[in-house]
């Protein structure tokens, strides 16, 4: 799977190709303004690479917290841990899927994402690969 960073990093330098290429066709008292917008788009799109890491990393926290007012009311009895991931271009794994680990089922991993206000099981992990094991906790 192709990280997603690299396709924006693709598209935003095929923008800049674009727009690039555009401008040398232009006529003569077009360039200067043609470079401009070139130079605008540049800053905005180097400003949105700059930005996106932290963007993304607040909104892990906004799910993290109404994931854990929802396993709240679902699970009011039970204890779990909660990790996040924090955002990074060098990693190539999705940072939103949260992982919950139940300490009644220690052997299983839970990767939970919120979907509006519903809690969505996008996978999960068997610690003892071994025994045969069933899920217990199914999330609504």
């Amino acid at each position: 799977m192709v990280p997603s960073f690299i396709l924006e990093g693709m598209t935003i330098v095929f923008i800049l190709l674009v727009i690039g290429c555009g401008v040398i066709f232009l006529p003569a008292r077009w360039k200067r303004y043609g470079l401009i917008l070139l130079g605008l788009v540049a800053i905005g799109c180097s400003s949105f690479w700059y930005v996106r890491p932290t963007l993304v990393d607040h909104q892990i926290v906004e799910n993290a917290e109404q994931l854990k007012e929802e396993l709240k009311r679902q699970f009011a009895d039970e204890a779990y841990t909660i990790k996040k991931q924090k955002f990074s271009y060098e990693s190539s794994s999705s940072p939103y899927p949260i992982e919950v680990e139940f300490e009644n089922e220690p052997n299983a991993t839970y990767f939970l994402r919120m979907d509006g206000d519903r809690i969505t099981l996008s996978g999960f992990i068997i610690k003892n690969e071994d025994v045969d094991y069933e899920l217990q906790h199914v999330f609504k």
